[in-house]
């Protein structure tokens, strides 16, 4: 029987894999017994497709998969490193990252007790808190797909869907209840990005003041070095991309520059009137000082196309 492999199908937009799977004898009966590897060569090319397969798959009966799925992107961000997750946040590492409900990894940083998402908040995260909050999905002006970052997001959304991930986890029994997601503070992203302790008061003080960019101390950025403006012309993406569409940085997080920019707690200085973002986008189309680790950006509260965000998992067992 092949009732809900059919459907799942359709529901995905990949019927035309249909005759593929039968050929090769896949029945609704084995669906929770397929990996990743299977779907590649059942010719599932897309990375965020064969995640969003292989969770329909598990629901209809199989084994952890979620947990091993996250794995396998984990892996594939930070280079093929990762083999295992870890299975608490105390024990996460660069190689081997705890896994959250969402398939999100995260890993340690230098001088903080946190531990960082590997990449930003995806769309398909999302929309799993829009679907079990009720909460409202952005309007975004171009084609995302499940895997690429949630754009036009606020702070205020931000904050939301980390005390959503926070109350599921807490009530699935994932994370103590002294352990909370958040977006991280400024100087915790700069150590995420590689940048030496920053002694200067507010971000606006700190912008500018160490050299160097996600991809090293040379200009201008290598092919590849992430998803900025196409006039830079070191990536083909017009739009987003999806997270870890480039290498990892030392600490296995992806994403650090380009894309989209980031979110953090802080005040951009004391007039408390905009927010501070990090890493830079897309849409980012002035250079070089712009792409700077050390550059702040800053933002009202509402949302762009060019903004999203990342958690991150602090107090309790967290580390």
């Amino acid at each position: 029987m092949t009732e809900k492999l059919q459907s799942i199908l359709e529901a995905e937009g990949l019927s035309a894999l249909l005759d593929k799977f039968n050929e090769q004898g896949v029945t609704d009966s084995i669906l929770g017994d397929l990996t990743d590897s299977d779907l590649k060569e059942l010719g599932v090319d897309k990375l965020g497709e064969r995640k969003r397969l292989l969770a329909h798959f598990g629901k209809s009966g199989g084994g952890a998969v979620a947990g091993s799925v996250a794995g396998e992107s984990a892996a594939e961000a930070s280079g093929g490193a990762t083999s295992k997750t870890a299975a608490t946040p105390a024990e996460a590492t660069k190689d081997s990252p705890w896994v959250n409900t969402l398939g999100m990894p995260f890993v340690p940083i230098p001088r903080f007790d946190t531990l960082f998402c590997i990449w930003p908040v995806r769309v398909q995260d999302y929309e799993a808190y829009c679907m079990a909050s009720g909460a409202k999905y952005p309007h975004i002006g171009f084609q995302q797909e499940q895997d690429h970052p949630i754009v036009s997001v606020s702070w205020d959304n931000a904050i939301e869907f980390c005390v959503w991930l926070t109350g599921k986890e807490r009530s699935e029994g994932k994370i103590d209840d002294k352990t909370v997601y958040r977006l991280p503070t400024d100087l915790e992203w700069s150590a995420a990005v590689g940048l030496p302790d920053e002694p200067e008061a507010t971000p606006a003080e700190r912008s500018e003041k160490a050299p160097g960019y996600p991809w090293g101390l040379r200009w201008p950025p290598p092919n590849k070095s992430g998803n900025y403006h196409p006039e830079l012309e070191v990536d083909s993406f017009e739009h987003t991309s999806p997270v870890g569409s480039f290498p990892a940085n030392a600490f296995g997080l992806s994403d650090m520059g380009g894309n989209v920019w980031e979110l953090c707690m802080d005040w951009h200085d004391p007039s408390q009137k905009d927010r501070v973002v990090r890493g830079a986008s897309w849409r980012l189309d002035y250079a070089p000082e712009g792409l700077l680790s050390s550059f702040r950006y800053y933002i009202p509260a509402w949302g762009y196309d060019f903004n999203g965000f990342r958690c991150v998992l602090v107090g309790g067992s967290s580390r």
